[in-house]
């Protein structure tokens, strides 16, 4: 008590206690009254220490307070429910006051810890082509956590399947308390460049190089059989049909192709049969010596195909150029010879008597003789039989080895030589000499002769159908025997000479 005496005491009991009151008046007189203070206890309060949340947690109804019923305290609190984002990250401490029915109050305290996010750090997302194989996520730290977005599958992104465009990607991670965070980036797919390489025309194989430009986009690289920069080369590709590849890569670094082909044609191929030696006597002729067939033939002596023999004896060189249906052109030359024909002469018209005979002589070296009279001999005798008095006409006809063939004809005439002085020897003024002879010979005539030398074996060196007076032969004779046949009118002689060394 705050005093035993006087008109007012406090009284401040801890358990209940009765208290008597003795008043005395001022003549003596006692009264006395009691009164009994009844003490109540406080009641026991507990507060269990909730558990510890994340600060973006959700709000946590506090009911950790027995006996329940009182009221909750502390930052963060709004009635009974305790909210991590009001009251932010660190350790709070939290009061649960309780009064009971006799209106006495306990009270507890515990402690609410708010753990912080973790902090994630996101690097840059590198643009990818559609075309690129799926790859692992890597672009967030700390390292464990999960991946999440179009495109995504087990932390691994797939750019085909997320498809072209920008696209939204979450990366989720939870720490050793158990608090969550996330962030996102952007990931690019980017388009693959559109690639076109047109049709690239056949070309033959002797074609020069061919310029690569029906490509879009400009600024790729070329490749392939006989590719070179960004040209082809038919000659280095060779015949057949051959890919050709455009590989083009944009501003993005994606990279697309485009192919196509082309086709080398072998250049046609010539091929000559057929005549390539005529006479100089031929008649012209359609040249088709060639295969195979179409094609144009140029060179001397020939006008629309056709070759004439008449240009003269001699080697022509023929050229025949000949373009297939593809386009391609080839050339080939072939040789002409132009042989010339047998020298053949029979000598001037005659006139013998009737009762004499003459031989004519074609000529030894050639392969074949036809005479008019059917004969086949180099020579023939001829006389009036079966002709009389008048002229008949001999003919022959020779070939040479070569199949060149010639002709000469003369006219004898046989007469009866009436009063005719006749010269028995026509000859007599004629002199070859010297014989035998080691540089060369003197032939002399002072008529008008024709003359033919021979060698041993019958081949015409040189003649003269029509000589008088002095001329020196021999003088590119091999050494050897030699004939000169001397013809005067219808008459023949024939003179045997001998080269020596």
């Amino acid at each position: 008590m705050s005093s035993a005496t006087g008109n007012t005491v406090y009284a401040f009991p801890a358990t209940t206690t009765t208290y008597t009151v003795t008043g005395t008046d001022s003549r003596g007189c006692q009264s006395q009254s009691s009164i009994t203070i009844t003490v109540n206890s406080n009641p026991v309060v507990s507060f269990t220490t909730p558990a510890a949340v994340c600060q973006n947690g959700s709000p946590v109804t506090l009911t950790g307070g027995i006996p329940a019923g009182g009221i909750y305290s502390g930052i963060g609190i709004t009635g009974n429910v305790f909210s991590p984002s009001l009251a932010g990250v660190g350790t709070f401490s939290l009061q649960y006051i309780y009064t009971n029915s006799n209106g006495c109050t306990g009270s507890a305290q515990a402690g609410i810890t708010v753990n912080p996010l973790p902090t994630i750090t996101v690097s840059p997302f590198v643009s990818v082509c559609e075309n690129a194989v799926p790859f692992a996520l890597t672009n967030a730290s700390p390292a464990g956590g999960n991946y999440s977005g179009t495109g995504v599958s087990a932390n691994f992104f797939d750019p085909a399947r997320a498809g072209r465009g920008t696209l939204l990607i979450q990366y989720t991670y939870s720490d050793l308390n158990g608090c969550e965070n996330s962030a996102h980036f952007k990931a690019s797919v980017n388009a693959l460049p559109v690639v076109t390489f047109s049709t690239v025309s056949s070309v033959c194989e002797d074609a020069s190089s061919v310029l690569l430009t029906n490509v879009s986009p400009s600024g790729g690289a070329f490749s392939g059989t006989g590719v070179s920069g960004n040209l082809f080369e038919p000659a280095v590709a060779g015949v057949g049909t051959f890919v050709l590849q455009y590989d083009y890569t944009d501003a993005n670094g994606c990279a697309n192709s485009a192919q196509t082909s082309i086709t080398v044609n072998s250049l046609p191929v010539i091929t000559f049969s057929g005549t390539t030696s005529v006479c100089e006597n031929a008649t012209a002729f359609a040249l088709t010596n060639a295969n195979p067939a179409g094609g144009l033939y140029t060179g001397t002596g020939i006008t629309a195909g056709v070759f004439d023999p008449a240009i003269g004896r001699g080697n022509y060189l023929i050229t025949y150029e000949f373009t297939d249906g593809l386009g391609c052109t080839s050339a080939d030359d072939f040789n002409m010879q132009v042989n010339p024909i047998p020298s053949i002469y029979l000598g001037a018209d005659t006139v013998i008597c009737a009762d004499n005979s003459i031989i004519l002589d074609a000529g030894a070296g050639f392969s074949t003789y036809q005479w008019s009279n059917g004969s086949g001999s180099s020579s023939i005798l001829v006389d009036s039989t079966g002709v009389g008095i008048g002229t008949t006409t001999i003919a022959v006809s020779v070939t040479d080895a070569i199949g060149c063939l010639n002709s000469d004809s003369l006219n004898v005439t046989f007469d009866l030589c009436a009063g005719i002085d006749f010269v028995i020897d026509n000859f007599n003024d004629v002199s070859v000499y010297p014989n035998p002879f080691s540089q060369s010979f003197k032939f002399e005539s002072g008529k008008t002769v024709a003359y033919f030398v021979y060698d041993a074996v019958g081949q015409l060196i040189e003649h003269n159908p029509s000589f008088s007076g002095q001329e020196t032969l021999g003088e590119n004779y091999i050494p050897g025997v030699y004939f000169v046949e001397v013809f005067h009118k219808a008459e023949k002689k024939v003179y045997q000479l001998v080269k020596i060394q």
